[in-house]
């Protein structure tokens, strides 16, 4: 009976998020508020992993694999081709730079609500502090991502359409705060068996954050930090999220489907430049492309489809994070550090690593490294890797500019390595709030 009403709350208050799903008009509002038991409390989290995974996802991770030349578009679309274009041509207008910051703010709002709300509500202790870290956990990786694709982003979300701008430094040692909080929270008052059975049965709550802790210390340049969160990763446990036929797997949907009509396919050796193509032998080529090339619109040699296990049924289930992450996170933070044997050592977990030993099959199975140990050395083998081991992970943007890979001309060359710095505010936020911060130039 509880599954029963857990549903119908659930499909309300979806259908209360979804019918404004296209007023662009106002993406900071925060959602309901009238969530005052809890069972509305639970349909809530859980209505916050369903939006997360299935619409914000789809854009987190195609909008920045476009400018980042890690896939290209197949199939004609003006908002698409803007976007993988880029230069000073890209506007605030284009429908996809808007569907990345609307779906990330919705859930974010989403997760704030959830956050404003489960202290007042009468439920286990053990429930309320799973309710809370999981609040924390998606209004942190919604505030990360969001900064991963603007120079600013909103901190807390306005239903009156003032949301004041942080600057990304900020909004990412935000997202680090909000992620120590739902550890503290975890580990004061573990969360209930009612809370486990109902959200945390796909989802290692306590390894997801460690890792997400790893990432966004990285993009600060908290080395150490880095270092230690990536510690506390059981790199054998795993996170993923779930599909099924009413809500799909947005990457099979969007794009890898082989033998059918594809919007975008990946690009031909990960769309890496010629200095540092993938290895002879390396397994992870046949996992991730398949060998059926093509060219794009714009001219680029891509695959049609993809062989990876998570992406090439509407079902199949995608990680939360790759454990092949963590490594490269600590590998790139040792040698940033100077510390060199370190990085070789994880840079070399990363190499041989086998698909029977990887928690979702990813495993180059290469030699040892062998190359250079200068800092700049050691940065490209992590960056090669970084892009060959975590394909479609939404991070290639990010990653690009950290290690200062070629960046975009104004008029939008297709022979560069990304397309955009970052992407100009949406224009339905700029229309709207006052506080909507200038663009970028590129």
């Amino acid at each position: 009976m509880k599954n029963i009403i857990y549903k119908i709350v659930l499909f309300t208050f979806l259908l209360l998020t979804i019918g404004c799903s296209l007023d662009y008009s106002n993406p900071n509002a925060a959602g309901e508020d009238e969530l005052n038991n809890k069972d509305a409390l639970i349909a809530l989290a859980i209505g916050i992993q369903q939006q997360y995974s299935v619409k914000a996802l789809d854009f987190a991770v195609f909008v920045p694999a476009m400018s980042s030349r890690e896939v290209s578009l197949v199939l004609t679309n003006v908002a698409n081709q803007e976007l993988e274009k880029g230069g000073t041509g890209l506007l605030g207008t284009n429908l996809r730079v808007i569907d990345l910051f609307s779906s990330l703010t919705r859930v974010k709002g989403m997760a704030e609500t959830l956050l404003e709300t489960a202290p007042e509500t009468i439920a286990p202790a053990g429930t309320i502090s799973g309710l809370m870290a999981w609040g924390n956990f998606f209004r942190a990786i919604t505030l990360g991502t969001i900064v991963q694709s603007w120079e600013e982003a909103p901190l807390v979300n306005s239903r009156n359409n003032d949301a004041q701008f942080v600057n990304r430094t900020v909004a990412l040692q935000e997202a680090v705060n909000l992620l120590e909080a739902a550890l503290q929270q975890l580990s004061s008052t573990p969360p209930s068996e009612e809370f486990i059975n109902l959200l945390g049965q796909n989802i290692d709550l306590e390894n997801s954050i460690y890792a997400y802790l790893s990432r966004y210390n990285l993009m600060l340049g908290n080395y150490q930090e880095v270092i230690n969160a990536a510690n506390n990763v059981d790199l054998n446990s795993t996170s993923v999220f779930n599909y099924d036929d009413q809500n799909q797997n947005p990457m099979y949907v969007g794009m890898l489907r082989p033998g059918e009509v594809l919007f975008y396919a990946p690009r031909v050796d990960f769309g890496l430049p010629a200095s540092l193509l993938p290895e002879a032998g390396d397994e992870r080529i046949p996992f991730y492309l398949t060998s059926d090339a093509s060219t794009s619109l714009s001219g680029l040699p891509v695959l049609n489809g993809t062989n990876a296990p998570f992406f090439n049924s509407p079902t199949a289930s995608i990680p939360v994070y790759l454990p092949g992450e963590v490594l490269l996170n600590r590998a790139e933070a040792y040698a940033r550090l100077a510390q060199t044997v370190n990085a070789v050592s994880d840079i070399d977990a990363i190499r041989t690593k086998t698909g029977a030993s990887d928690a979702f099959g990813v495993g180059a199975n290469l030699p040892a490294y062998t190359g250079g140990v200068t800092e700049t050395e050691l940065l490209n083998e992590i960056y090669k890797n970084r892009r060959i081991e975590l394909h479609l992970t939404g991070l290639s943007l990010e990653d690009s500019r950290r290690f200062n890979r070629e960046g975009p001309t104004t008029d939008g060359d297709f022979s560069t390595e990304r397309s955009r710095n970052f992407y100009p505010y949406p224009s339905s936020e700029r229309v709207n709030n006052s506080n909507t911060p200038a663009d970028p130039n590129l």
